[in-house]
Protein backbone atom coordinates (compact mmCIF):
# COMPACT_ATOMS: atom_id res chain seq x y z
CA UNK A 1 0.00 0.00 0.00
CA UNK A 2 2.84 2.44 0.61
CA UNK A 3 3.78 2.20 -3.07
CA UNK A 4 0.24 3.24 -4.02
CA UNK A 5 0.61 6.18 -1.64
CA UNK A 6 3.87 7.16 -3.39
CA UNK A 7 5.94 6.60 -0.24
CA UNK A 8 9.42 5.20 0.24
CA UNK A 9 10.51 2.91 3.04
CA UNK A 10 12.57 5.63 4.77
CA UNK A 11 9.44 7.77 5.04
CA UNK A 12 7.35 4.99 6.60
CA UNK A 13 10.12 4.08 9.04
CA UNK A 14 10.87 7.67 10.10
CA UNK A 15 7.39 9.16 10.08
CA UNK A 16 5.04 6.30 10.90
CA UNK A 17 7.12 3.90 12.97
CA UNK A 18 9.58 6.18 14.73
CA UNK A 19 7.23 9.14 15.04
CA UNK A 20 9.73 11.70 13.75
CA UNK A 21 8.26 15.08 12.79
CA UNK A 22 7.62 15.02 9.04
CA UNK A 23 6.40 17.41 6.39
CA UNK A 24 2.69 16.69 5.87
CA UNK A 25 2.92 17.28 2.11
CA UNK A 26 6.10 15.39 1.22
CA UNK A 27 6.28 12.93 4.15
CA UNK A 28 9.99 13.72 4.40
CA UNK A 29 11.39 13.82 7.93
CA UNK A 30 12.00 17.41 8.99
CA UNK A 31 15.67 16.67 9.75
CA UNK A 32 16.41 15.89 6.09
CA UNK A 33 13.69 17.90 4.31
CA UNK A 34 16.22 20.41 2.92
CA UNK A 35 18.87 17.83 2.04
CA UNK A 36 18.01 16.62 -1.46
CA UNK A 37 21.17 14.52 -1.79
CA UNK A 38 20.25 12.42 1.24
CA UNK A 39 16.69 12.01 -0.02
CA UNK A 40 18.00 10.99 -3.46
CA UNK A 41 20.23 8.34 -1.88
CA UNK A 42 17.35 7.02 0.22
CA UNK A 43 15.03 6.68 -2.77
CA UNK A 44 17.42 4.73 -5.00
CA UNK A 45 16.49 1.11 -5.52
CA UNK A 46 19.73 -0.59 -4.60
CA UNK A 47 20.15 -4.32 -5.07
CA UNK A 48 16.72 -4.48 -6.64
CA UNK A 49 15.99 -7.73 -8.37
CA UNK A 50 13.29 -8.03 -10.95
CA UNK A 51 11.57 -10.89 -12.68
CA UNK A 52 9.88 -8.60 -15.16
CA UNK A 53 9.74 -10.00 -18.64
CA UNK A 54 9.45 -13.58 -19.76
CA UNK A 55 10.03 -16.02 -16.93
CA UNK A 56 8.88 -18.96 -19.04
CA UNK A 57 5.53 -19.39 -17.28
CA UNK A 58 2.10 -19.13 -18.84
CA UNK A 59 -0.51 -16.69 -17.57
CA UNK A 60 -2.41 -19.65 -16.12
CA UNK A 61 0.69 -20.88 -14.27
CA UNK A 62 1.29 -17.41 -12.86
CA UNK A 63 -2.34 -17.23 -11.68
CA UNK A 64 -2.02 -20.67 -10.03
CA UNK A 65 1.25 -19.64 -8.35
CA UNK A 66 -0.38 -16.48 -7.05
CA UNK A 67 -3.31 -18.46 -5.62
CA UNK A 68 -1.01 -21.01 -3.95
CA UNK A 69 1.12 -18.28 -2.35
CA UNK A 70 -1.96 -16.34 -1.29
CA UNK A 71 -3.48 -19.49 0.24
CA UNK A 72 -0.23 -20.05 2.13
CA UNK A 73 -0.47 -16.50 3.52
CA UNK A 74 -4.09 -17.18 4.51
CA UNK A 75 -2.83 -19.99 6.72
CA UNK A 76 -1.52 -17.28 9.03
CA UNK A 77 -4.76 -15.32 9.09
CA UNK A 78 -5.75 -16.60 12.53
CA UNK A 79 -2.46 -15.36 13.94
CA UNK A 80 -3.11 -11.90 12.54
CA UNK A 81 -6.82 -11.55 13.11
CA UNK A 82 -8.97 -12.58 16.03
CA UNK A 83 -12.69 -13.26 15.69
CA UNK A 84 -14.54 -11.66 18.57
CA UNK A 85 -17.84 -12.89 20.01
CA UNK A 86 -20.09 -11.17 17.47
CA UNK A 87 -18.17 -12.45 14.45
CA UNK A 88 -16.31 -9.23 13.69
CA UNK A 89 -12.58 -9.30 13.19
CA UNK A 90 -10.44 -7.25 15.51
CA UNK A 91 -6.82 -6.87 14.58
CA UNK A 92 -3.93 -8.19 16.61
CA UNK A 93 -1.62 -6.52 14.15
CA UNK A 94 -1.65 -3.07 12.66
CA UNK A 95 -0.64 -3.07 9.02
CA UNK A 96 0.31 0.36 7.73
CA UNK A 97 -0.98 1.19 4.24
CA UNK A 98 -2.87 -2.07 4.26
CA UNK A 99 -4.99 -1.81 1.09
CA UNK A 100 -3.40 -4.85 -0.51
CA UNK A 101 -3.18 -6.81 2.75
CA UNK A 102 -6.90 -6.35 3.42
CA UNK A 103 -7.82 -7.25 -0.16
CA UNK A 104 -5.72 -10.41 0.08
CA UNK A 105 -7.14 -11.49 3.44
CA UNK A 106 -10.67 -10.94 2.12
CA UNK A 107 -9.94 -13.47 -0.67
CA UNK A 108 -8.97 -16.29 1.72
CA UNK A 109 -12.39 -17.94 1.72
CA UNK A 110 -12.26 -18.19 -2.10
CA UNK A 111 -8.91 -20.00 -2.14
CA UNK A 112 -7.98 -23.63 -1.55
CA UNK A 113 -7.01 -24.71 1.96
CA UNK A 114 -3.54 -23.50 2.90
CA UNK A 115 -0.69 -26.01 2.76
CA UNK A 116 2.36 -26.18 4.98
CA UNK A 117 5.64 -24.77 3.65
CA UNK A 118 6.95 -28.05 2.19
CA UNK A 119 3.67 -28.86 0.45
CA UNK A 120 3.46 -25.29 -0.88
CA UNK A 121 6.96 -25.55 -2.40
CA UNK A 122 6.11 -28.94 -3.91
CA UNK A 123 2.93 -27.53 -5.44
CA UNK A 124 4.79 -24.51 -6.86
CA UNK A 125 7.39 -26.80 -8.43
CA UNK A 126 4.66 -28.97 -9.91
CA UNK A 127 2.96 -25.92 -11.41
CA UNK A 128 6.19 -24.60 -12.93
CA UNK A 129 7.25 -28.00 -14.23
CA UNK A 130 3.71 -28.64 -15.46
CA UNK A 131 3.49 -31.87 -13.46
CA UNK A 132 0.37 -33.40 -11.97
CA UNK A 133 -0.16 -31.94 -8.50
CA UNK A 134 -0.36 -34.55 -5.75
CA UNK A 135 -2.53 -33.37 -2.88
Amino acid sequence: GMKEEGLHMYQVIACDLMGEPCDSNTMDPDKIANKPRIIEDLTKNRNKRSIEGDVGATAEQLREISDVLMAYDCGFQDLLLEINGNGNKSGRLTVLYDDIFTQNMNRCSDLPEPLDADATVAKLKAILLDLPVVS
